[in-house]
């Protein structure tokens, strides 16, 4: 059955306002959500079995000493 409708991109998550309200409301940084999708995408792409998982996302590394933060 097809789906009426589109998934929303990273970038479009990030960007609704809809989900901004819910991450200010919860003390959620963009970057942390950000953190968050691109982790499971990643998994879910793994898991799946794509060859090119890895260079499909972009790389990120968690800077835990100076709170958290996400590099790119």
């Amino acid at each position: 059955m097809p789906q009426p409708y589109a998934d929303l991109t990273i970038a479009e998550v990030l960007s609704d306002p809809l989900i901004n309200s819910v991450m200010t409301a919860d003390h959620v940084t963009r970057k942390e959500l950000e953190l968050l999708m691109v982790s499971a995408a990643r998994k879910n792409t793994k898991a799946a079995g794509s060859k090119d998982w890895a260079r499909s996302l972009p790389a990120f590394s968690v800077d835990r000493s100076s709170g958290g933060g996400v590099a790119w």
